[in-house]
């Protein structure tokens, strides 16, 4: 069960299939890669702490968590992501990012 986040209690979903996190202050909005959308009375912080055994996502921003396997490219302030959506970096945060695709 290290690969999956139980979400609800029927709902869990495989690591691998979460592109973002996007966080609206308690909740925090799920982007799955078969294009489903989930809001979830969590808040992003919290998330972040459960997922951070498995090196797979990145805050990017104080709002975003991204999966690393997910992005496609780095623009100035915006990652793309493979479903053709974006989510931010901050300036301050872009080189630990860039170091943590390249390792």
């Amino acid at each position: 069960m290290k690969n999956q986040l139980k979400i609800s209690s029927k709902k869990i979903i495989n690591l691998n299939d979460i592109i973002l996190l996007k966080g609206y202050g308690n909740y925090t909005s799920y982007q799955l890669a078969n294009g489903e959308s989930l809001l979830v009375a969590r808040t992003l912080k919290a998330l972040e702490t459960k997922l951070k055994s498995p090196k797979m996502f990145f805050r990017s921003h104080k709002s975003f968590l991204v999966n690393l396997s997910h992005i496609v490219d780095i623009d100035n302030e915006k990652l793309m992501m493979t479903n053709n959506n974006f989510a931010l970096v901050s300036r301050r945060r872009k080189n630990q990012l860039e170091q943590e695709l390249k390792s």
